[in-house]
């Protein structure tokens, strides 16, 4: 039986390179430490002891379930950029008067894309069904032992920046691992999925 490859018309194409793009400025704007504005809300790209925090703190963003006011709060005061000087107590006030359900989605994806680049799961049959390690560990371990970072330098670091490196750490050990583009990925599935559906 013989494969032929999957011909994308110009529309399809011209999609995927909208997605590729995107994903490409993403990754910039995280090397660049460039600011995000989600409505009246300016968020700096997340570090990586910023997602250790949210766990610490159980904030319903990093445990995957629906966030509540204090939740948002917690997550966008922490992101807030360096210049701004208002206490947490008028901060708060400030979020609960401006959030609605349209921004809190799109803060979510904003939280969400910041994993975009997370590598790949190598797969493994062991299961700990009471696992109590930090799941960050292993990304702390292989940037300090990389670069010769200390773990406060990879705290600081850019979770988009720390996830790309990681990426490129596993390509360089292991030259058939895929480096993961997942936003233009899943772009390339949806044409496809399209192209089936329509015969």
């Amino acid at each position: 039986m013989a494969f032929t490859a999957v011909q994308f018309d110009d529309a399809a194409k011209e999609r995927i390179r909208q997605a590729a793009a995107f994903e490409k400025r993403l990754r910039l704007e995280s090397f660049l430490s460039i600011e995000t504005e989600i409505g009246p809300f300016r968020l700096m790209p997340m570090q990586v002891g910023h997602v250790l925090q949210l766990e610490y703190a159980e904030n319903r963003l990093s445990l995957g379930e629906e966030p509540q006011i204090d939740d948002i709060v917690h997550f966008l005061w922490m992101l807030r950029p360096e210049g701004d000087k208002r206490s947490e107590r008028t901060f708060s006030r400030f979020v609960a008067s401006e959030i609605n359900d349209f921004l809190q989605v799109e803060i979510q994806g904003f939280f969400n894309v910041q994993f975009n680049d997370m590598p790949g799961n190598g797969g493994g049959n062991t299961v700990n069904e009471y696992d109590s390690s930090v799941w960050l560990c292993s990304l702390l371990d292989a940037l300090c032992s990389e670069y010769g970072w200390t773990i406060q330098e990879v705290m600081q670091t850019p979770m988009s920046v720390a996830l790309q490196l990681m990426q490129r750490i596993i390509k360089r050990n292991n030259p058939k691992y895929p480096i993961r583009n997942a936003i233009t990925q899943a772009a390339k599935a949806r044409e496809m999925k399209g192209m089936k559906q329509d015969g």
